[in-house]
């Protein structure tokens, strides 16, 4: 019970324009070095930030690249290692992204013999 009243207060001191993190999408990556695209589930928010979240296993995460709805390619140096079970600090965009049809990631395995889930999540940015 004291969970829920707990819930209750954290949403009422969240103003409607506070950030806040939305998943933007996930896939399950092949085993070696490679590029992979990931399906975005997410199209209609704007984000500046981003970060990672690991599952089963560990990446050497190289880069990402955005493709938005009109082609444009925005490429993100990330250059992290992402242990299983962890996730990246969030990572400052040079511009505000948006309308991403995929995301493509150039990865390779920390452990060859296990497939890593990743999770790319998007800060909202703030409508003022």
């Amino acid at each position: 019970m004291s969970f829920s009243l707990m819930s209750f207060v954290l949403l009422l001191m969240s103003g409607p324009n506070d950030p806040k993190w939305v998943k933007v999408g996930e896939t399950l990556m092949q085993l070696g070095r490679h590029q992979q695209a990931m399906t975005v589930t997410s199209t209609d928010a704007a984000f500046r930030q981003i970060r990672f979240k690991v599952t089963r296993g560990g990446l050497n995460v190289e880069k990402i690249v955005f493709v938005t709805e009109n082609n444009q390619r925005i490429e993100v140096m990330v250059q992290s290692k992402i242990l299983g079970g962890r996730e990246t600090r969030p990572i400052t965009l040079d511009q505000q992204v948006s309308g991403v049809r995929y995301i493509e990631i150039f990865a390779n395995a920390l452990d060859r013999r296990v497939r890593s889930r990743v999770e790319v999540q998007g800060l909202v940015a703030s409508s003022e």
